[in-house]
């Protein structure tokens, strides 16, 4: 399986957040009677919440991030399936200018923790960083 390196000289850089426990992908959008995709009511009002979170929190935090980054959720438990929460912050990430484009996340780790809402935090590495996969070698092969 391989493995995100950074090499040596690198500056990497840790953001943090606190938001609202994210909505399921299954809550995102609906389907309108003209057959296009809106935002439901829910997320919308997550999104706004987010927003006004997030803007508040980045103060004095280095952003925009550009470039491949490490993604760690810690949500508050509650109903529905665990990986459906992530779509909803990536988002969000992404609107709010935090990072360029949730495709470039190298590693998602998500968990159910005892946290209040949803606890972000983001790892990445500055332009001009030299990032190289490692195949990780299984000492039983």
């Amino acid at each position: 399986m391989p493995r995100l390196v950074r090499c040596a000289g690198g500056s990497g850089v840790v953001i943090t957040f606190r938001l609202p426990r994210p909505p399921s992908v299954n809550n995102l959008f609906f389907t309108t009677k003209r057959g296009s995709r809106a935002r439901t009511d829910r997320y919308q009002r997550w999104r706004n919440e987010a927003h006004q979170l997030i803007m508040v929190q980045r103060v004095g935090q280095p952003w925009p991030l550009v470039g491949r980054y490490t993604l760690s959720l810690v949500i508050e438990r509650g109903r529905g399936d665990l990986g459906n929460c992530e779509k909803a912050v990536s988002d969000a990430l992404v609107y709010m200018g935090i990072v360029a484009d949730d495709s470039l996340a190298e590693e998602i780790h998500l968990r159910w923790g005892a946290v209040e809402g949803c606890a972000v935090e983001i790892e990445a590495w500055r332009a001009g960083d030299v990032l190289e996969r490692q195949e990780s070698v299984d000492a039983g092969a």
